[in-house]
């Protein structure tokens, strides 16, 4: 018996590595810990939520399927047992995103294989039936350095719905905010969501000199907490130097 990757579906069992029915779980388990290949799991049923699971042979979670078919696929598992990357597939429009520890703490986030100035300073971990949960905060920070396997962007640019309108950098004199914002940043650029791509709005919140930018933003299916896929945003920065006076 060779181990290879499995997968369970909703109703099944785990009983080791093996994933049998209870029929038939007994059998299965007592050939895996024979061969010393088995995992121990406790045995229960999925979540009602939870479609599908599949493990690799180290008994790594490597994807979960809801039942509202939005599929989560993990790789690149550190020591610690949890992915550094997270793919998320809406498995009815076929978009997809991700998240990628870029550094210890940082993680950003990807529309397909394209990364957004969205990050997160914490990390994500997956759960044992596979859902993923966020420590940390939010954030943004420049796009990592351009490659020369990548294709140049047009000469031309403007910021505007969608991909094809992510600014290329923060407003001049300003950079991503590097500590939490605070409440009142926050509700400032709420109020700003109504304007046009590229409009940009100084302001001040305790000593501390900001612009909000309306840029499009991106967050991959299943995100909890706001809209999925491409819509409009404002992006708060920071004003590069000491903090304002007064």
């Amino acid at each position: 018996m060779t181990p290879v990757g499995r997968h369970i579906e909703q109703t099944d069992y785990i009983t080791g590595f093996e994933v049998q029915t209870e029929a038939n779980a007994r059998l299965s388990w007592s050939s895996w810990e024979e061969l010393g290949k088995c995992v121990p799991m406790p045995r229960r049923q999925l979540p009602q939520d939870v479609a599908k699971l599949e493990f690799d042979v180290s008994g790594h979670i490597t994807a979960m399927t809801t039942q509202d078919q939005v599929t989560y696929q993990y790789s690149k598992f550190g020591a610690d047992g949890q992915p550094t990357v997270c793919k998320i597939t809406d498995g009815k429009t076929g978009d997809w995103g991700q998240w990628k520890q870029e550094s210890e703490g940082v993680w950003r986030s990807y529309h397909k294989d394209k990364p957004n100035y969205e990050i997160l300073r914490g990390r994500w971990t997956v759960d044992g039936n596979g859902k993923m949960h966020m420590e940390g905060v939010q954030d943004t920070a420049p796009l990592p350095p351009v490659t020369h396997a990548e294709a140049p962007r047009p000469a031309v640019h403007r910021i505007g719905p969608g991909p094809e309108g992510v600014p290329r950098c923060p407003p001049e004199g300003y950079h991503a905010v590097r500590k939490q914002l605070p409440p009142e940043a926050v509700q400032t650029a709420q109020h700003l969501l109504a304007g046009d791509y590229g409009t940009e709005t100084p302001f001040q919140v305790g000593g501390r000199s900001f612009m909000a930018r309306v840029e499009p933003h991106y967050h991959p299916p299943g995100f909890k907490g706001g809209p999925t896929g491409w819509h409009k945003g404002v992006t708060v920065y920071e004003k590069v130097g000491p903090p304002a006076e007064g």
